[in-house]
C-alpha cells in the first residue's frame, strides 16, 4: 500500500470552510406595515428605529442602554464588554463603529443557522427593493435557497422558482425547479465539501477504501473549494448584484456579458448560457374565452396589481373566471390580500404562523369587483403568495385549482433597514390556508391535474370546464 495521505490538506481546508461558513443566503421579503414586496416569498419590510451609527473610532458606541445600534439593555452585555476592551487595549487602529456594528449583526444572524436570515449591504438592499417593484436584475428569475439535512450536515441549494416572462432566464431555457450547481465553471458551495473527504478518509482508515479513491476525492474537494462560490454570493450574483459581495470570483463573473450555468434538472446536469440584464415583470392581462368565461393572467403580486385586476375584470364577461398563476413566484402579501378582495370579496385570505406559535388571521381587503366561480391555473412555478391565493380560493369554496403541483414556499420574511442604508432579512412566519391547510415544502396539489406540456388550448378548456364543478354557493365569492 502506498504512503498514507497527509493531514495538511485537511487542516487547510478546515480553515477555508470555516471562513466561508459566515456566508448565508436568502430570498425575498415582506413589508411592515406597508412594506416593499420582494419575491418569491411573502414580503413585508420594516424600518429599524434607533440612532444613527457614527463612523470612526473617536465617536464611540454607548456602553449601556438602548442607544446601541444593534440594540441593548441596561447593564453591560457581552457586546458592550468586548467593545470597551477593544477600545482600551487593541494595539492597532479600530475599524469604524459602523463596520464593527455590522460585524456584530452578521455574527448574530449567522448564529441562527437560517439561510434566509442574512445581512445585506445598501446596494443589495436596493436590489431586493427593486424586485418588490417587479424589476429583476441578473438572470431575471425568482430564486429560493432550500436546505436538506443528510448525513449530519445541511446542504443548501439555489433553486429557480420561476423564470419571469421575457427574462434572460426564460430565453436561455431555464425552468422552474432547476437547481444551479455551477456558474461559469465555479461550484456553488452550499455545504461543507470536507464531508465527502472525511467519509472516504474514514473508510480508508478502516481499510475499506484504496489510496486511489482517497486521492480522487481529495483532488475533487480541493478543486471545489478553490473554485467555489459561497451560495449567498452565488444567489445575489444571479439576482444582479455586481458590487455587494467580496468574493473575487463572483466579481469577475459579474463583469461578463454572458454566463454558462450548469443546473440539475430532475437530477440530470444541463448547461445553459444566459445573458444577464434587467427584467420588468409584465402587468396583468385579460381576455374572453370560449364558453363565456373570462381569463386573467397575474404574473406577480406587486404594487398596483390589485388596481390592475379591478380594471381588467371590468372588461370581462360576467360569470366564471380563469385566474392564471402559472409561473407566478409570489410577491407582496398585501397585494395578494387586495387581489383576493377584488375577486372574492371580504373574508379570510390566509393564516400566518409566527413566533411562539402565534397565529394571525389575514383577511382579504376591499370589496369584490365581480361575482362568479373561479378556476386557478397553477404549476411548479407557482409559489408563496400565489400559492396562498390558490389555497384561499379552494378553502373558501370559491373555486378549484387546475394544473400541476406548486413549488411549496410558505415562508414570510421581513427586511429591516438600518440607518446606514444596509439591512438584514429575518424569517418571521409561515403561511397556511384560511382553514389551516399547509403547502410548505410539499406544494399544493390541484383538484384537476393537467400534465406539463399539455397544449395551451386544452389547458384552458380544462380550466373552463372546471368552473362547472364549483358549487352554486360560490357564485357570490363567499
Amino acid at each position: 500500500m502506498a504512503n498514507r495521505p497527509t493531514s495538511s490538506l485537511l487542516l487547510g481546508l478546515v480553515v477555508v470552510v470555516a471562513t466561508g461558513a459566515a456566508f448565508s443566503a436568502g430570498r425575498a421579503l415582506r413589508g411592515e406595515p406597508k412594506g416593499v414586496p420582494l419575491a418569491p416569498v411573502a414580503a413585508r419590510s420594516a424600518a429599524l428605529p434607533g440612532p444613527k451609527v457614527a463612523e470612526g473610532a473617536g465617536a464611540g458606541l454607548p456602553l449601556s442602554g438602548a442607544g446601541l445600534p444593534f440594540g441593548g439593555q441596561v447593564g453591560f452585555s457581552p457586546y458592550e464588554t468586548v467593545y470597551a476592551l477593544l477600545r482600551e487595549h487593541y494595539v492597532d487602529t479600530l475599524p469604524g463603529d459602523t463596520k464593527m456594528a455590522q460585524g456584530a449583526v452578521k455574527a448574530m444572524l449567522a448564529s441562527l443557522e437560517d439561510p434566509n436570515a442574512y445581512f445585506v449591504e445598501a446596494e443589495e438592499r436596493t436590489l431586493l427593493e427593486n424586485e418588490g417593484k417587479g424589476v429583476f436584475g441578473g438572470i431575471g428569475a425568482a430564486l429560493s435557497v432550500r436546505g436538506r439535512k443528510q448525513d449530519g450536515y445541511t446542504e443548501y441549494k439555489v433553486h429557480v422558482v420561476a423564470p419571469l416572462p421575457g427574462s434572460p432566464a426564460e430565453k436561455a431555457g431555464l425552468r422552474a425547479g432547476d437547481v444551479v450547481v455551477r456558474i461559469d465553471g465555479r461550484w456553488v458551495l452550499g455545504y461543507n465539501p470536507l464531508v465527502a473527504y472525511n467519509k472516504v478518509l474514514q473508510r480508508w482508515q478502516d481499510r475499506d477504501a484504496t489510496d486511489e479513491e482517497v486521492e480522487k476525492v481529495r483532488v475533487a474537494t480541493k478543486d471545489k473549494i478553490a473554485g467555489g462560490l459561497p451560495f449567498h454570493d452565488a444567489e445575489m450574483l444571479l439576482r444582479g448584484d455586481r458590487n455587494g459581495f467580496r468574493n473575487p470570483a463572483a466579481k469577475e463573473i459579474a463583469k461578463k456579458t454572458s454566463w454558462s450555468l450548469v443546473v440539475e434538472r430532475r437530477g440530470v446536469p444541463t448547461t445553459v448560457v444566459v445573458e444577464p440584464g434587467t427584467t420588468t415583470v409584465p402587468g396583468v392581462s385579460a381576455k374572453s374565452l370560449d364558453g363565456g368565461a373570462g381569463y386573467l393572467r397575474i404574473p406577480y403580486f406587486g404594487d398596483g396589481t390589485a388596481a390592475d385586476v379591478r380594471k381588467a375584470v371590468a372588461t370581462l364577461p360576467a360569470g366564471g373566471l380563469v385566474v392564471d398563476l402559472r409561473g407566478n413566484p409570489g410577491g407582496s402579501l398585501e397585494a395578494g390580500q387586495a387581489v383576493a378582495g377584488a375577486l372574492l370579496g371580504k373574508g379570510g385570505f390566509a393564516q400566518e404562523l409566527g413566533p411562539k406559535a402565534r397565529r394571525t388571521v389575514l383577511n382579504a381587503s376591499g370589496d369584490a369587483a365581480r361575482k362568479g366561480p373561479v378556476t386557478v391555473l397553477v404549476d411548479r412555478g407557482t409559489a408563496s403568495v400565489a400559492e396562498a391565493f390558490a389555497a384561499c380560493v379552494v378553502d373558501r369554496g370559491a373555486g378549484v385549482a387546475v394544473g400541476s403541483t406548486t413549488f411549496g414556499d410558505a415562508l414570510v420574511q421581513a427586511l429591516y433597514t438600518l440607518d446606514d442604508g444596509s439591512g438584514f432579512t429575518l424569517s418571521v412566519g409561515s403561511l397556511t390556508g384560511p382553514k389551516g391547510g399547509r403547502w410548505a415544502g410539499t406544494g399544493l396539489v390541484p383538484k384537476v391535474s393537467v400534465a406539463p406540456g399539455t397544449p395551451e388550448d386544452k389547458v384552458l378548456a380544462r380550466a373552463v370546464a372546471a368552473l362547472k364543478e364549483v358549487p352554486a354557493v360560490a357564485a357570490g365569492g363567499k
